[in-house]
């Protein structure tokens, strides 16, 4: 399984890019998370919900990027990518 998690960014997104989340996550479902840094974000998210089911995520993160945050918190089966404003 592959998750496309489109991120926009390229000068506009070099502001997205460079926006940082102080976020945590204590044993909370995967779309949760994703859905709680949509909404800290001004990033828009594109996935499929079958993909991100029976993930959890613990972590807590101090002025982080979100690019750095989601490849942490992602599962290593499934993979995300930025492009202007969508992940």
């Amino acid at each position: 399984m592959i998750l496309i998690l489109c991120f926009g960014y390229i000068l506009k997104g070099q502001e997205l890019k460079s926006q940082e989340l102080s976020i945590k996550f204590e044993n909370e479902p995967l779309i949760k998370a994703i859905k709680r840094l949509k909404k800290e974000s001004d990033f828009r998210f594109a996935y499929s919900v079958g993909d991100l089911k029976g993930f959890k995520v613990n972590g807590e993160f101090n002025s982080q990027q979100i690019q750095i945050i989601i490849g942490i918190i992602l599962p290593p089966a499934l993979d995300f990518q930025i492009k202007k404003d969508l992940i």
